[in-house]
């Protein structure tokens, strides 16, 4: 579950430029939590993973607009992303975007690995 221990988490947006600590259970599935995201046009943004080094995450952003924006299809595979001892950090810039607005975003992350995982993720916009 998102926000599993943490009071109510589940229904709080997230606030720019604060982690999300995620608890997924065993088996693939999909968690999704809410960020309060500034005006792309004016503000670039970063999107942090961290996660143990056999975790494989998807992950996704839904926007305001209807769009979805990848992050990344795969935390083991992605260039983005680098194993520091038994963690996988990726960090993910997005320079600003003409066509997107700002709002109440969602994020979905997607964990294909079969064993339980803690994952941290931080949007943070500029």
């Amino acid at each position: 579950m998102v926000g599993r221990g943490l009071p109510d988490s589940r229904n709080r947006i997230q606030r720019n430029g604060t982690p999300r600590l995620l608890k997924l259970k065993p088996g693939s599935g999909t968690e999704h939590f809410q960020i309060e995201a500034l005006s792309p046009p004016t503000h670039p943004f970063r999107v942090r993973i961290e996660s143990l080094s056999n975790t494989d995450l998807r992950v996704r952003l839904h926007t305001t607009d209807g769009s979805d924006l990848r992050v990344t299809e795969s935390t083991r595979t992605d260039s983005s992303c680098r194993a520091i001892n038994n963690q996988r950090v990726c960090s993910f810039l997005f320079p600003t975007l003409e066509a997107r607005s700002g709002g109440i975003w969602d994020v979905y992350v997607e964990k294909a690995s079969p064993e339980s995982a803690t994952v941290k993720v931080t949007v943070n916009f500029q």
